[in-house]
């Protein structure tokens, strides 16, 4: 991670604050209290600005809620700060901050970055398998054990010691990562970042030390390839260790295979060589929700879905797929006219 000093003002500038109640408030303007803060926003942010220059801000409590998760189907425990002024403050902080962190990141670290999401990765993995087959034989697959809630926060600290010298900011993520009993809330805007920031030292380790050319890190989720299977085994060994050393732990399920055979199963996709395909649950998921769509007139909601699924064939070679288990089904033309209606209406109204 960069060296970065004398940020404080910058996060206590009233625009900053201004700029990180707008980031914030996205996707949540229908809420009553967002648009309170919102009409008033030179208000709040001016109390903000005086929480964060007296120190006087104190972390509200979490609201703890479960979901499922839709492309994995895990259940996973969110635990969500409240839009003022915790989630403001988060993004106050990250914003003058986030260009110095995206630039200490390795280039093949994806997931929860500006410009570098799922498809940013899915990318690379194709351009390296389809140009360079040798140096992609092999694949080590692994997968951190419950990442956000392992992540020592003594540990996360002392990283940002070595490397932010402002000791007001150092106070404000003090703050943050300590506002949860343990490790990370999956729900703060800054968990993402620090999660990201937290294996940035193992990314150019990989990297750098062991000389991995092909890698890609999502968030928890790592794929490395070589041409020698024996050498991913050597790497195996030393990357484990490297997360034990940091209180982590590696899943049991971890994977040392031949790509050629089984294809890479990751970012939603299965990689070969020569083409991209669907995860075989993704795949299952849509065609099983598409089936029941197709028995009746379908909502406005379920029509979104249609199209949804539609996009994510688009980003890869799904021409049998369409034709198998979703055309039978569904007439996408009439979908498209009732997404049209739809819309017309909602533009009425």
């Amino acid at each position: 991670m960069h060296r970065t000093k004398h940020v404080w003002e910058k996060i206590t500038d009233i625009e900053n604050i201004k700029c990180a109640i707008v980031c914030a408030s996205k996707k949540k303007t229908k809420r009553k209290g967002v648009q309170k803060v919102l009409t008033h926003i030179d208000h709040y942010a001016s109390e903000i600005q005086q929480l964060l220059i007296t120190k006087t801000y104190k972390p509200s409590p979490y609201t703890e809620v479960v979901i499922k998760d839709g492309s994995s189907q895990k259940t996973r425990t969110i635990h969500k700060p409240k839009f003022y002024p915790d989630q403001c403050i988060h993004w106050a902080l990250v914003l003058p901050l986030q260009k110095g962190w995206k630039k200490s990141l390795h280039p093949s670290t994806c997931g929860s970055i500006p410009q570098r999401g799922g498809h940013y990765g899915k990318k690379k993995i194709e351009r390296w398998m389809r140009n360079d087959r040798k140096n992609t034989k092999y694949c080590y697959k692994l997968d951190i054990s419950k990442y956000y809630q392992s992540i020592n926060q003594d540990k996360l600290l002392q990283m940002f010691h070595r490397k932010i010298k402002d000791k007001n900011t150092l106070w404000l993520i003090e703050k943050i990562v300590r506002s949860h009993n343990k490790g990370l809330p999956i729900g703060n805007y800054t968990s993402q970042w620090f999660a990201n920031l937290f294996l940035a030292k193992l990314d150019w380790h990989i990297s750098q030390k062991l000389n991995v050319k092909y890698y890609v890190r999502y968030i928890d989720d790592m794929v490395l390839f070589s041409s020698n299977k024996k050498k991913l085994h050597k790497i195996r060994n030393v990357v484990e260790e490297f997360i034990s050393d940091i209180g982590l732990h590696v899943k049991g399920n971890w994977q040392v295979f031949k790509v050629k055979e089984r294809g890479v199963d990751f970012l939603g996709f299965r990689f070969f060589h020569t083409h991209t395909i669907i995860r075989k649950s993704t795949a299952y998921r849509m065609h099983k929700r598409i089936r029941r769509i197709g028995k009746h007139i379908p909502t406005p909601s379920e029509v979104s879905a249609v199209f949804s699924y539609m996009g994510i064939t688009t980003h890869c070679d799904s021409r049998n797929f369409i034709i198998d288990y979703i055309l039978p089904y569904v007439d996408l033309r009439y979908l498209k006219e009732l997404q049209s209606e739809n819309s017309k209406l909602i533009a009425v109204a």
